[in-house]
Parts: structure tokens; sequence; C-alpha cells
């Protein structure tokens, strides 16, 4: 009885955990698709996606982020642009409120570009310790023109932190071309990090990455320590009444 109650008091504790530990309220994820052209001009936008001649965006947000941006036409016919943003927020929980976590992003920002187009792709992510800015572009201002790795930065369990994406496409009416633009980041704590087992990263509702609600070893331990014990002792008592209620059942 006494390891019944120590079982029900670790599983009340767990509970509480995982109640604490219950996935927040971000705020809503917002997308941008927008698209113009010069001849005629003329523009699109759309939360989602947009087409406009030569130029086309999309956002996705799941089952996991994308952001894709294309411009192209032959030269003299018309110059066209297309630009795909998204703003999503995430949140490391788990572990106890104020713990510092590691975080890893990883991420594929690629463009490129015919000469006289141009093509840009850059993710910021920003936490109350700091924020990280990975750029990538066609026309030699940045450090290249693609990026396939991990950036990685610190979070607190339990402050939220944001995600800006916002890729380009663009060409020239006199020369035409082709541009294109594309982004895709998946945000996870470190798992190199000798407790990244107690914290998992939630986003914006609707947005696809590493989501894990299961509840820590420990507590599945108690939980389970709980419901054996109890069927224990509903066998016990039943097993014990009937001997009561029938002292010769057993008799030879």
């Amino acid at each position: 009885m006494k390891r019944f109650s120590l079982g029900i008091f670790a599983a009340l504790a767990c509970l509480s955990a995982i109640v604490t530990w219950a996935a927040p309220i971000l705020p809503p994820a917002v997308g941008s698709a927008f698209c113009s052209s010069n001849n005629p001009p003329e523009t699109s936008s759309d939360p989602s996606s947009c087409v406009l001649g030569g130029a086309s965006a999309s956002v996705e947000t799941g089952p996991f982020v994308s952001l894709a941006a294309h411009a192209s036409s032959a030269a003299n016919v018309a110059s066209f642009n297309a630009i795909s943003s998204l703003q999503y927020s995430f949140e490391v929980i788990g572990g106890n409120p104020g713990d510092q976590v590691p975080l890893l992003i990883a991420t594929i920002l690629d463009t490129s570009a015919t000469p006289h187009s141009f093509a840009a792709a850059l993710m910021n992510v920003t936490t109350s310790l700091g924020a990280t800015l990975t750029r990538v572009c066609t026309d030699g201002s940045c450090p290249g023109s693609s990026f396939d790795g991990t950036v990685s930065l610190t979070a607190v369990s339990g402050e939220t932190g944001s995600v800006q994406l916002t890729i380009q496409a663009a060409n020239t009416f006199l020369f035409g071309g082709t541009a294109d633009a594309f982004a895709d980041p998946h945000i996870y704590v470190d798992p190199a990090f000798g407790a990244a087992s107690l914290y998992s990263v939630v986003v914006s509702d609707g947005v696809g990455n590493s989501l894990s609600t299961a509840v820590p070893e420990p507590c599945i331990v108690a939980l389970l320590v709980v419901a054996l014990a109890g069927l224990s002792y509903r066998w016990r008592a039943r097993s014990f009444r009937s001997r009561t209620d029938c002292p010769n059942s057993l008799s030879v």
C-alpha cells in the first residue's frame, strides 16, 4: 500500500509536469506570396501562392516549411519579380522554465539565376538570447548562392522565438533571364546536448516541424507502476473477497 501511495504521488507529479509542458499557444504563422510584372504593370498577392506571367511564388507550411520563387522571360518582353515570405514562432518546452537549450536549424537555402537576373534567400532566427542571419544570393554580395547545413543558436525554455524567411527571384526587361530561390528550415534540439531528451520544440499551429509530445521516460515508468499496482490491488481484493465469501470453494 505504501508503494502504491508513492506511485500515485509520482504519477501526479508527472501529470502536473505534462500539464505544465503542454504545447503553448503561439502567434499564428503569417505567409505572403507576391508576384509582379512591368508589361503590363500588374501585381498579384496571396498568403500561399501567386502566378503572374513568368513570375510565381509559393509558401508551404505543412507537412514541412517550403518557400519557392521563380521569375523568367525572354529579352525585351517583360520583367518579373516574385517574393515569398513567412514568419512563425517557436518555443522550447520541457525541463525547467528558464533553462538554456542549444538548438540546431537544418536548412537549405538555394538560389540560381542567369546573367542579369537575381535571386536571394534569407533566414533570420531570433530568440531572447540573440539572433542568427543566414543569407545567400546570386549577385556576389552574399557569402554564396546556396547553403545546405545547420545553424546553431540557444533558446530559453518557456520563451518564444521567431523565424523569418524571405526569398526573391527577379529578371530584367532588357536581358530577360531566369531566377529561382528556395528555402526549407527545420528546428530541433541539438542531440549532442546531454539533457536533449528532456526538451522538444513546438511551432505555430499548422507549421510543420519536429514536434514531440512524448511523456518523459521517468513519468511513463511512474504511470505504469501506478497502473500495475492498481490492477494488482484490485485482483488481490477480489481474490480475498472470493475466499471470504466461499471459504470451502478450494477444499478437496
